[in-house]
């Protein structure tokens, strides 16, 4: 598993997950916790859309996983003016 920590974020911020996997990607797997003071957002994002999204309020955590075909991920953390939020997400892209 890779980490990426961010502390104390008020600010939207793009993550670009990647893979040295090449064309050989099969799977995904992130996993996201910490705490956020106001309501903020996070989406795994496919095809330029949100494919997953969640919802930070609070102490939370989530998992997302599944078939995945890329050697990148595109993660975006999307902030209200009044959110601060604390995060760290775990991923691993599967390779064959």
């Amino acid at each position: 598993m890779t980490t990426i920590h961010n502390g104390n974020l008020t600010k939207s911020h793009t993550y670009t997950l990647s893979s040295k996997c090449g064309e050989q990607v099969v799977a995904i797997k992130i996993e996201g916790y910490g705490s956020s003071e106001g309501s903020s957002a996070i989406h795994l994002i496919l095809n330029n859309e949100e494919y997953k999204s969640k919802v930070l309020d609070g102490k939370f955590k989530f998992t997302w996983s599944g078939d995945w075909y890329s050697d990148e991920a595109i993660v975006r953390y999307v902030a209200n003016s009044a959110s601060t939020t604390n995060l760290t997400l775990d991923y691993k892209i599967e390779c064959i």
